[in-house]
């Protein structure tokens, strides 16, 4: 529960939050790399709305490979529930970390980092062509992958950007944030999370790659 309205909030809150939670609470760790999971996988899925919101043609390419993008989290959260015991300790103490996304300071903080990263892809793009904007949205990703996501649905739908060209790199920034969130885990978080999230991110950011180059 934490970990799917974590997704839908904040992914990065809900990892720190667990992995700190792991950390005080070693006997949650295994709960807390599956809330970890779930938020970065449900987190996906809020991409995916946001690009069909301002561009379906993006969306169109994007959603079979992101797709296979959360395969790893799906398989791990569907493993995870047919092995759950009900006697585990809730990973729900942590819960209330999760910062609200319609909190006006977090809202205007968006909008300052969404207005940089148009303009820092737009000049990516303007100086070094697909390969700038594909390490532009490498290092986005790692801070805000809902504004990379969303600049680039709207070049592509100003008319600036191919769709193919748009999806690879969203594909790129969901693999960034990814690595960063199983950085943030494993360094974090206590021994029974690590093994959990190496495993379970180290294949969604394997997925990423892989998708960005077969689309």
């Amino acid at each position: 529960f934490t970990g799917l309205l974590g997704g839908l909030a904040s992914s990065t809150a809900t990892t720190l939050a667990m992995s700190r939670q792991s950390r005080a609470w070693p006997e949650t760790g295994r709960l807390c790399a599956l809330a970890v999971v779930l938020a970065c996988t449900i987190m996906l899925a809020r991409v995916a709305v946001l690009v069909g919101v301002v561009s379906p043609a993006v969306l169109a390419r994007l959603a079979p490979w992101l797709f296979v993008v959360a395969l790893p989290g799906l398989v791990f959260a569907l493993w995870s529930w047919r092995h759950f015991s009900p006697h585990e300790p809730s990973a729900g103490t942590a819960a209330h970390e999760v910062r609200n996304p319609l909190n006006l300071r977090i809202a205007i903080q968006f909008a300052i980092l969404y207005a940089l990263v148009v303009l820092l892809v737009r000049w990516s793009d303007d100086q070094f062509g697909g390969t700038g904007v594909y390490w532009a949205s490498f290092f986005s990703g790692l801070t805000d992958l809902d504004a990379i996501s969303l600049s680039l649905s709207q070049l592509h739908r100003a008319g600036n950007m191919a769709a193919t060209e748009a999806a690879r790199a969203v594909l790129i920034a969901a693999g960034a944030n990814s690595l960063l969130k199983a950085i943030m885990a494993i360094s974090l978080g206590g021994p029974a999370m690590r093994r959990p999230i190496l495993l379970t991110l180290g294949a969604t950011v394997l997925c990423s790659a892989l998708a960005a180059w077969l689309i």
